[in-house]
């Protein structure tokens, strides 16, 4: 459950805020975790400035929830954006043992 929230959270963002004309969800399970990206090509947003050209940076709350979920999993999430250059948001959560990996 809290893998979907994280993505729910990053497709949320790039609907609300990111004017992106495509957007990609890629999962992978390998080396006992399960690794994640959320890409869109949107005007991406700067990270230290709250708004910036008229662009307004995801609710920071928003972000901040999907680390917590992934740190809860035992994992990590990163957010890397640029202005006019879209977002990624990508997490590494590691699967349990006796976990089915198939």
């Amino acid at each position: 459950t809290a893998v979907y929230r994280i993505v729910q959270e990053a497709i949320t963002n790039v609907a609300k805020y990111a004017g992106a004309g495509r957007a990609s969800i890629a999962l992978r399970v390998s080396d006992g975790a399960l690794h994640g990206e959320v890409i869109d090509d949107g005007q991406g947003f700067d990270g230290t400035t709250p708004e910036r050209a008229g662009v307004v940076a995801p609710s920071g709350l928003g972000i901040r929830g999907m680390e917590e979920r992934a740190t809860l999993l035992g994992g990590s999430l990163s957010v890397v954006s640029a202005m006019g250059r879209g977002t990624r948001v990508s997490f590494s959560v590691p699967l349990r043992q006796g976990q089915d990996n198939g």
